[in-house]
């Protein structure tokens, strides 16, 4: 088992763009300050516990399993975490700024396992079993401020941004560098069209017009060597498919609000962009496909997802894809997503036998005995090479769910 005096380290920041200022590098100096001032404990750094971009207002570094704090809760509730282990923050808001009566139970959670919780700032305090009513009173006081000040800069923010929004309702002026199409940029303070990528764009309901199914439209763009828009580098059907249905295409901008940005704020903004395609050319997009998808014989039918052990962890090395799995003639295959897209027949369908995969790494994997654990001599090292496995896997379960949530995201395509 780890011994007692071992660490963790949480990190979080709420803006990605806090990765390269000073917030990463301060929390990491008062931890490593520490930790030479505490010289028997030792550092475990088999689990990277950082929550880049995540904000702790809402709570979703503790409550999203795709983030670290979530993952490494789950530990403690499994009891991976042993007891007398120091979780090392850099103040109670970085656990979380909710409020307090969401954020001081979980922390409580955390420390009813044995888990104690040091804080470096605004001074050193231990929050552990047993403690009085002076750190226990101190503990709620930091959470009660870290909400305060979230609560005062998200109202702050939402009046901003509506005010933004009133600006661009009324003078079309330009939400910001990144809050437009792939196919609009910013030029002298307008949105104008990146001539190329609008030219991607009419070729696509112009093609999709004379009939052309999705698939067929994205193997053209592949084949072609039409510079593809977005940050894959390659064209997908899913990107396609959400083209042909913006209406930002014909300049329409309609202002949303929530997390998920679904809700519907206020009314829709007409010749917002610069138009692309006109109306005629879009409704006869629209009307072609709506008459194709109720036609039986040309309907295109998503096989359903087929369940194995390697789901969602595979990724084709040539085109960077996911690996859909497909069944044919009573076999299973896995096949990559931009194969997936082709029709059967294909040259470019690479598919590979799914049960001839499994044989081969599962052949190369061995059963680990539980009773080994406490009989083998050397059952520590175990332990220690078993949480660095645990932390490999949670960040390849990251990086998957990650890049199914956002196909085109290159960085987390080349992670996986």
């Amino acid at each position: 088992m780890l011994t007692s005096e071992v660490a963790f380290s949480y990190t979080r920041f709420s803006s990605t763009s806090q990765a390269d200022g000073d917030s990463v590098r301060r929390q990491n100096a008062l931890r490593d300050d520490w930790l030479k001032r505490h010289p028997t404990v030792k550092l475990d750094t088999s689990l990277s516990l950082v929550d880049s971009g995540v904000s702790g207002f809402r709570g979703k570094n503790r409550s999203d399993k795709r983030n670290a704090l979530a993952q490494f809760l789950d530990l403690v509730k499994r009891g991976r975490v042993p007891s007398g282990a120091w979780l090392i923050v850099e103040s109670v808001d970085r656990l979380s700024r909710e409020h307090p009566e969401e954020a001081v139970p979980f922390m409580y959670d955390i420390i009813r396992a044995g888990v104690r919780i040091v804080t470096l700032s605004p001074s050193e305090m231990v929050y552990q079993e047993g403690m009085d009513l002076g750190r226990t009173l101190m503990m709620l006081m930091e959470a009660f401020r870290g909400h305060g000040e979230s609560a005062r800069k998200s109202d702050l923010c939402g009046q901003a941004w509506a005010e933004i929004k009133r600006h661009a309702r009324e003078s079309k002026t330009p939400l910001g560098k990144n809050l437009h199409p792939a196919w609009v940029k910013i030029k002298d303070g307008k949105h104008v069209l990146v001539s190329g990528a609008a030219a991607a764009v009419r070729k696509i309901y112009e093609l999709a017009a004379k009939g052309w199914s999705t698939p067929r439209i994205t193997r053209h763009l592949n084949d072609t060597k039409v510079p593809a828009i977005g940050r894959k580098g390659v064209w997908v059907r899913s990107y396609i498919q959400k083209i042909i249905m913006d209406r930002s295409v014909l300049g329409e901008y309609q202002p949303t609000k929530g997390s998920a940005r679904k809700i519907i704020d206020g009314e829709l903004i007409l010749d917002y962009w610069p138009r692309v395609v006109s109306d005629e050319l879009f409704e006869r997009v629209r009307v072609g496909r709506s008459e194709r998808a109720t036609h039986k014989n040309v309907r295109a039918k998503r096989p359903a997802r087929i369940a194995h052990a390697f789901s969602g962890m595979l990724t084709d090395a040539l085109d960077v894809c996911p690996m859909y799995t497909i069944k044919h003639k009573g076999r299973q295959y896995i096949v990559s997503q931009k194969g997936f897209e082709e029709p059967e027949g294909d040259t470019h369908r690479r598919t590979f036998p799914l049960d001839v995969l499994q044989a081969a790494l599962l052949g190369r994997m061995r059963e680990l005995a539980s009773a080994d654990l406490f009989t083998d001599p050397t059952a520590s090292a175990l332990a220690e090479v078993t949480a660095k496995v645990a932390g490999i896997e949670r960040k390849l379960k990251v990086a998957v769910e990650r890049f199914e949530a956002d196909p085109e995201n290159t960085t987390w395509a080349s992670k996986v």
